[in-house]
């Protein structure tokens, strides 16, 4: 047995396989995030060759980290994460189908399954880094050009889900707050305006190919009056993270007893003013 997947999430793996045409599944596997990459979950990337031919099929398992705390709250994550996948993102993707639009939400890996028994919990999903994706390294600014793109992905998804439910999107404007300030330069902030203007062109653009009108939907002034509303509190939970984001922790020390060395200290106290200077400049404090 492969020691980073226990045999229920290798046979949860072998199935996806043969599903995906791999006839004799053979499993390669290394640990695919370093301590502190996910705060509750550890991830395996696998490799599934076929034994019989040339077939390939790399996925990544997400599995829940040994001695996490607050059992309820972490079972709940995963199987919220899991549902997400299985139907809230499939109707979205059906019904952007339908409507035919130019340029949908598709800002999410394919979903292959998942375990959900407690203390167990898994899901299995595409390895997206094989499609040229790699993750931004946390302690440094994410660029304009990168911000812009992720902005423009957010934007698709409540536009998916007004037209799904007719739901509006208070969450996502306290998220767009959140990743702004976890990711972004001061310069990037400073332009901030900018960036909510994409947030609802790209909304609107979307909610128009739905068939629903992004004046009495989701107008420029109703999307402004939730960002003085919800993002102070977005900005507030960056600041949480942002002292995280300045260093990686070293595998054998608990985040309790995380110190930042010196040259994070420095990234932390930048960009830990530049929060502080915006949320003043702003009036979100």
């Amino acid at each position: 047995m492969d020691q980073l997947l226990r045999p229920d999430q290798e046979e949860l793996i072998v199935g996806v396989a043969k599903r995906k045409g791999i006839v004799k599944p053979e499993i390669q596997t290394e640990s695919g995030s370093n301590k502190g990459d996910n705060y509750l979950s550890a991830i395996v990337s696998v490799t599934v060759r076929d034994e019989l031919g040339d077939s390939k099929l790399n996925i990544i398992a997400k599995k829940v980290l040994k001695g996490v705390q607050s059992r309820k709250s972490l079972k709940q994550i995963f199987s919220t994460e899991a549902l997400v996948y299985q139907e809230l993102l499939l109707g979205y993707r059906e019904l952007q189908e339908v409507n035919n639009v130019k340029d949908p939400f598709r800002g999410s890996a394919e979903f292959y399954g998942a375990i959900l028994d407690e203390e167990k919990e898994t899901i299995i999903m595409q390895y997206l880094k094989e499609n040229g994706f790699k993750l931004w390294p946390r302690k440094v600014p994410m660029d304009a050009f990168h911000v812009e793109i992720v902005i423009r992905e957010y934007a698709k998804l409540p536009a998916a889900s007004m037209a799904f439910k007719n739901v509006y999107p208070e969450r996502l404007v306290l998220d767009i707050a959140y990743f702004l300030i976890i990711n972004s330069s001061k310069e990037v902030l400073s332009d901030y305006q900018k960036y909510l203007g994409l947030y609802h062109d790209v909304l609107s653009q979307n909610l128009r190919e739905l068939g629903l009108d992004p004046e009495k939907t989701f107008s420029s002034e109703t999307l402004m009056d939730h960002w003085k509303k919800y993002s102070k509190f977005g900005v507030l939970m960056s600041v949480l993270f942002l002292r995280v984001n300045s260093e990686d922790i070293p595998d054998k020390v608990g985040m309790e007893k995380f110190k930042l060395s010196d040259e994070a200290e420095v990234r932390y106290k930048e960009r830990i003013t530049n929060a502080i200077e915006f949320m003043a400049l702003n009036d979100l404090a």
